[in-house]
């Protein structure tokens, strides 16, 4: 099978070739302090989301909390938060115990622009930003709205089945993937009036562990041995990356329309929609790379998450989180441009997004909110 990967891309696969191996081992192995201030920092609420989460039985974190940046000059943060009144099984709109909260901040000066909520259940809530504006789950309902917050149009989720939301990383399109113990059922919209432009049904359903790019699936096996990739509607699987021991393949990610990125047996690795390894990254003992990965919307820079953890051993079984970071990488200079040291552990899972043209990062950790610049230079060794 011949792949065009166009001129920009092979002129970027040629440059980061150049740092694989003990290039970018060396660089991994650096231990930066970024004592990068925040452009900004604002306090959510007086019951965050830690508090929120352990109020409600069995949430997932990222039902509590989640931020995205609108656009360069908008930043969302969204928490759910009790109410205190009994919900309606036939009308969320009606009377709900929850509601998803979303503060819409200005990325300058991290001024609250406005606030606005919704009605929503316990769990599946969401907004992730388009192109053209945002999606909303609230439980069993999408809504999707212009940057203006003007809606558009909704969908009702059939009761029963489970469903994930999808928006690629130029966020021109969006998939809704609806699916039971036998298929899915994709749905593919466009990012700005939504409109949808093609559907499908799969056996076996695709569950989790998987992105898109504006034409592709790219996911992790169900036995997390391999990486896997779709066009559209093709029903067809092709293998990526694989062989590695079960379990070994995280969470790909789409960073760019040819390039994904993903931990691999706790490194991170960057490899095109061909297969070929683009970069590898060579994390410690007990560290690993890339559980979390955020894109800018152009593809060249892009944020993961390094994870330390102690324990494990024959003395200390107790696996325990001691240190975060969120590595910066602008890939067409093939450097890391910003560490930045998550400190004091958060307490709970922590999130962070870029905005679209890549310049700034923002982190919520806790019951806070962080926007830091992303440098143009790579980052000094402060040791």
């Amino acid at each position: 099978m011949v792949v065009d990967l166009g001129t920009s891309y092979r002129r970027l696969l040629v440059a980061l070739c150049l740092i694989c191996g003990t290039g970018l081992g060396s660089a991994q192995r650096l231990r930066v302090s970024s004592k990068r201030q925040a452009l900004w920092t604002a306090q959510l609420s007086t019951a965050g989301p830690a508090t929120k989460a352990a109020q409600i039985p069995n949430l997932h974190h990222d039902d509590a909390v989640g931020v995205s940046f609108l656009d360069d000059d908008l930043l969302i943060v969204h928490q759910l938060e009790g109410t205190g009144r009994l919900s309606s099984r036939a009308d969320i709109d009606a009377s709900s115990s929850y509601r998803l909260h979303v503060s819409f901040f200005e990325v300058a000066s991290g001024k609250v622009s406005f606030t606005r909520d919704w009605a929503t259940r316990a769990h599946g809530s969401s907004i992730q930003a388009t192109k053209g504006g945002m999606v909303v789950r609230t439980g069993p309902e999408i809504k999707f709205y212009t940057k203006s917050l003007t809606e558009l149009q909704h969908i009702a989720l059939p009761e029963g089945g489970a469903s994930i939301i999808s928006v690629s990383p130029t966020g021109k399109t969006v998939m809704i993937n609806q699916y039971d113990g036998k298929e899915s059922y994709f749905e593919i919209r466009d990012g700005d009036g939504f409109q949808i432009r093609t559907s499908w049904s799969e056996t076996p359903p695709l569950r989790h562990l998987y992105s898109i790019s504006d034409a592709a699936i790219v996911a992790a096996d169900p036995d997390q041995k391999q990486v896997i990739a779709s066009d559209f509607s093709s029903g067809r699987w092709r293998i990526l990356k694989g062989n590695f021991k079960p379990g070994c393949v995280y969470w790909p990610i789409f960073v760019g329309e040819k390039v994904a990125a993903s931990e691999i047996c706790g490194k991170l690795v960057l490899f095109s929609t061909a297969g070929q390894t683009i970069m590898e990254s060579r994390p410690e003992k007990h560290e690993s790379e890339g559980e979390k990965i955020e894109a800018a919307r152009d593809g060249t820079i892009v944020a993961v998450s390094l994870t330390r953890r102690k324990g494990g051993g024959v003395f200390d079984t107790n696996v325990r989180r001691v240190s975060d970071q969120i590595i910066v990488y602008d890939l067409s200079s093939t450097s890391r441009v910003l560490t930045l040291d998550l400190a004091p552990v958060p307490k709970i899972e922590y999130h962070f997004a870029l905005s679209p043209d890549g310049s700034k990062l923002a982190v919520v950790t806790d019951n806070q909110v962080s926007v830091y610049s992303v440098p143009k230079q790579p980052a000094e060794n402060d040791n």
